[in-house]
């Protein structure tokens, strides 16, 4: 008869170090810290002392809950319990009897342990021990109905990031485990606790995702034969031909998430740089490598729309391109009314200097905000600006001041909640070519019931989202005034865009989206 692989907690945490820091279904653990719903556990008579005087009760109960019942046992890491171990009957008569208990409960649940437990590995060469290991710590890696993935972004999943790219790797994560997926994230940055820290990375396990914080290089080494699946996700993944290299000689299925294309960026940003000859400190990933790199996967995603109209026709038209976005809960749209707002929000990702992006900000001071004033009707509230980034450079402020606008604008330094914004104002605007984040932000206000005005350009981006576009200067004030000024035609974009996010960012719709990638990846 097979043995099975017991794992207490305390005993492998170090040696197997990240597979038991996350939420999981497992075969069972420690009673020494168990919750058990009342009712199950009174209808099973609760622990069978009979059988069971000393040990293994608490094994018992659980292999009832999950092989009679159908229910799954969790490890939950973050409920922590002071256990003095054999404390009742002292080392060598705890040995004696945990021998006892271990032979009756292996003649209790012989089929059980036959058809769903792994044999021993301790005996086993170390890298066939640690990939027992990997498939026996979590019941979904050895489901043959399931993936091991292995998702490597190029953000950290932090719900709170400003530009909102941390927040849809969270939403993809949090879909990949609830199809019951087991699902490992690393980053392809540099040490994300520095980024993540304990709150987030809290979120993370409760998902039941393993987060390893060391980063993907380590991950790769050790497990890549581990995953049945590899997402890549991000912009900088230059790095990422080492997956190329290595499914030749894995059986790994490549994903590639490249949301906010940074090479149909790249072809934008040349012609607009051509046409309004602005300062620039460009550093998306170069055209040749991300094509060569999607043309190779098996299946990619997309952020928007247009990105995946974009990819859809430079591809091979047996590749899956699928758009998933971020999940936009219509339960938050703001309530506050149109009389009680006022004012232009405008987003922007400085990274302390004034790129591409922050000429666009001063593009619009200059150019656009000042028709706004002048045009404003005499006996209506001046037309506040609201300027919200991270990263503010000085000279945004000085510039400010230099036009004299202080009076009309404020300015905010990376906040961490939007609601208050949305709430109080009545428009975003997304004025020129926007870079990381943009067009979830500018999807994220329509999901809050903000109308969006934005520039042509920034309309190659943001695709048939509902928004008030302007080809010129004259034209884009134009649409912010007559959407700010005019409640009906607020209302109507506001409704259209809320009708948009229903269609396409509806948390059941883009759970099926990634249903079909990565079946349509194991297939």
């Amino acid at each position: 008869m097979m043995e099975m692989v017991v794992v207490l907690v305390a005993a492998v945490e170090i040696s197997m170090r990240h597979f038991f820091s996350y939420a999981k279904p497992v075969d069972y653990i420690s009673g020494a810290c168990l919750l058990v719903d009342k009712d199950v556990f009174e209808d099973y008579g609760g622990f069978d002392g009979e059988r069971f005087p000393n040990y293994y009760e608490d094994t018992d109960l659980q292999m009832h809950i999950q092989h009679d019942l159908g229910k799954e046992v969790w490890l939950q890491p973050l409920a922590v319990a002071r256990h003095e171990e054999h404390g009742s009957f002292g080392q060598e008569e705890s040995k004696a009897l945990i021998e006892i208990g271990r032979q009756v409960f292996l003649e209790k649940w012989k089929d059980a342990l036959e058809k769903n437990h792994l044999p021993l590995p301790w005996n086993e060469k170390p890298e066939i021990k640690e990939k027992l290991l990997f498939h026996a710590s979590d019941l979904r890696a050895r489901n043959p109905h399931n993936s091991n993935i292995l998702y490597i972004g190029a953000v950290d999943p932090i719900t709170s990031e400003f530009l909102g790219f941390g927040r849809r790797t969270f939403d993809h994560l949090s879909i990949l485990s609830e199809l019951g997926h087991r699902v490992t994230f690393a980053t392809i940055q540099g040490d994300p606790i520095i980024r993540c820290n304990s709150s987030c990375r809290r979120e993370i396990s409760n998902l039941g995702v393993e987060f390893v914080p060391v980063g993907w290089k380590e991950v790769v080494e050790a497990r890549i034969g581990y995953y049945d699946v590899v997402v890549l996700s991000g912009q900088e993944l230059q790095k990422a031909d080492n997956f190329i290299a290595l499914s030749k000689t894995n059986s790994f299925s490549l994903v590639f998430d490249c949301h906010a294309l940074g090479f149909k960026e790249d072809k934008m940003f040349r012609s607009w740089m051509s046409e309004t000859k602005v300062s620039s400190k460009h550093n998306h990933v170069a055209n040749e490598r991300a094509l060569s790199l999607i043309a190779k996967t098996d299946s990619f995603i997309t952020g928007t729309e247009t990105e995946t109209q974009f990819v859809a026709d430079i591809l091979p038209k047996n590749k899956r391109v699928v758009m998933i976005g971020p999940i936009m809960d219509l339960e938050n749209v703001s309530k506050s009314e149109f009389h009680h707002r006022n004012g232009i929000l405008l987003t922007v990702s400085f990274e302390d200097g004034l790129n591409y992006i922050g000429d666009a900000v001063l593009d619009f001071l200059e150019k656009i905000y000042p028709m706004v004033l002048k045009h404003s009707p005499a006996s209506e509230t001046p037309i506040s600006l609201t300027i919200v980034g991270c990263g503010i450079p000085h000279e945004l402020h000085k510039t400010v001041s230099k036009l004299m606008l202080d009076s009309f604008v404020t300015i905010v330094d990376c906040p961490t909640l939007f609601d208050k914004l949305f709430e109080g104002h009545r428009i975003l605007s997304v004025p020129q070519l926007h870079d990381d984040g943009v067009p979830f932000m500018a999807i994220d206000a329509v999901a809050r019931g903000v109308p969006v005005v934005s520039s042509k350009v920034a309309s190659e981006k943001l695709g048939s989202l509902p928004a008030c576009y302007g080809e010129s200067y004259e034209s884009f004030a134009e649409c912010i005034l007559s959407v700010h000024n005019n409640e009906e035609k607020w209302l109507t974009q506001r409704q259209e865009g809320i009708d948009f996010i229903r269609l396409n960012y509806d948390r059941q719709k883009l759970t099926a989206a990634w249903a079909r990638v990565i079946g349509g990846s194991k297939g």
